[in-house]
């Protein structure tokens, strides 16, 4: 009799025996097919425990799915271009206070330099400032105003849609022209040929319209299409006491980006007469130093929707404790009879500690779910991009079953010590 009971319960060769593993995965399967019943039975009190979890896991799900959306399309439109463009300015933009005493300004000469080192494409030269333009009676949102040279278009894959660009004359003799973005054009002209028409700019100078830029879809919707670009001798001209200039470098293939920068370096270097061993009195950054830097941005708020979802992961487990403590009362004689035939404490442990990790674990699923659900609502709704890991998601159901083992094992524990004698008399 002893050995039929211990072969039943998978005590008559050990755990790690062969056979061992088979037994345990069919008393786990056993143990979940009841979790299961047990749950539809007390359908009530697993609702709102898996309505918690649920909720602090659709809370998690919704937060990455906007934010992991926003930061793949900011990187998206920051390496826009093929190759990957190289930026000089006079100070770190990320991390130096803007104090320019001292430092030399860049000017269109170390553009023209930069333009013919071996390393480099095209070079571009650009400075801006935010501003209102009108026409009449009609006004446009707030515009970003930039100069920039002939090579605009190539160097930053922006090209002109109706009209033309600014030409080599015009820049050289700084004339008042613009080329302007899709959305002051019809904010300026509802519908009207904007080219040949002039528009006032900071309420001092009227610029010439030839030619307007193609479309670009932007994640700051119609903001990212509303600008203008000018010669930035004509920017110099008229507006030279706003923003500070940089110089954009696109190389000759990414391959070369290090060769560029060497390169960059050692001539901005000469040019500014800066002794072996002295610091730059200028910064060199890359758009991937960009894409790091709003990577940094993004980082901490996924971690604050982590944080929120942990919060009610915790009402979600504190749920668990109270009703897998009920149960654990409700099953008492369940307890006593299983370990009257050979059932060990482990076995009681386990069983419990599969029932609660269902019961989160189903509430993980469920908040995955109605948390990419809304995140798709968001999208296309207000157009926001949305993404999410496929990592997040299995973390989310793992995290959430492992929520229910924590705060189940207390009363797992408790369950597997009952004594078999008492529990057998419990009514």
């Amino acid at each position: 009799m002893s050995d039929l009971r211990a072969r039943e319960t998978g005590r008559g060769q050990p755990q790690g025996g062969p056979g061992g593993g088979k037994a345990f995965l069919t008393r786990l399967g056993e143990n979940l097919r009841m979790a299961l019943q047990n749950l539809r039975a007390h359908k009530g009190r697993s609702g709102l425990v898996i309505l918690g979890v649920a909720l602090g896991v659709t809370t998690l799900m919704a937060m990455v799915s906007v934010i992991e959306g926003l930061k793949g399309r900011l990187e998206s439109e920051i390496m826009s271009t093929e190759t990957t463009q190289i930026y000089v300015t006079r100070y770190d933009p990320f991390t130096e206070d803007q104090e320019f005493s001292g430092r030399k300004e860049l000017t269109l000469a170390d553009v023209h330099a930069v333009e013919a080192l071996p390393a480099v494409r095209y070079a571009d030269f650009m400075n801006n400032f935010g501003t209102v333009a009108r026409h009449g009676p009609e006004k446009a949102s707030l515009m970003s105003v930039t100069g920039v040279t002939l090579r605009y278009q190539e160097v930053n894959n922006d090209f002109v849609e109706e009209g033309r660009f600014f030409n080599a004359s015009e820049f050289a003799s700084a004339k008042d022209v613009c080329v302007i973005g899709r959305q002051p054009a019809d904010d300026l002209f509802s519908g009207r040929d904007p080219i040949g028409r002039r528009i006032r700019v900071d309420e001092e100078r009227e610029l010439t319209v030839v030619g307007i830029l193609h479309k670009r879809e932007s994640i700051f919707g119609a903001l990212g299409q509303n600008y203008l670009v000018m010669p930035i001798t004509t920017y110099d001209k008229h507006f030279r006491r706003y923003g500070e200039p940089t110089i954009i470098a696109s190389p000759e293939g990414n391959e070369n980006i290090e060769r560029a920068k060497e390169e960059i370096e050692i001539l901005m270097r000469i040019r500014h007469k800066l002794p072996p061993g002295r610091e730059n009195d200028f910064h060199i950054s890359t758009q991937d130093m960009v894409v790091d830097f709003t990577r940094q941005l993004t980082g901490p708020l996924t971690l604050v929707g982590v944080v929120l979802a942990s919060i009610g992961l915790m009402v979600g487990g504190i749920g668990v404790i109270t009703i897998m403590l009920v149960s654990v009362q409700e099953r008492t004689r369940e307890v006593g009879i299983r370990m009257a035939v050979g059932g060990t404490k482990r076995d009681i442990l386990q069983l419990f500690l599969v029932e609660s990790a269902t019961l989160t674990g189903i509430g993980g699923l469920v908040g995955v779910v109605f948390g990419l659900l809304i995140g798709w609502i968001l999208h296309v709704s207000m157009h926001l991009p949305a993404s999410v890991p496929v990592s997040y998601v299995v973390g989310a159901v793992l995290v959430s079953a492992g929520t229910g083992i924590f705060f189940g094992l207390y009363p797992a524990v408790k369950a597997s010590r009952l004594d078999p004698i008492e529990s057998l008399r419990y009514e």
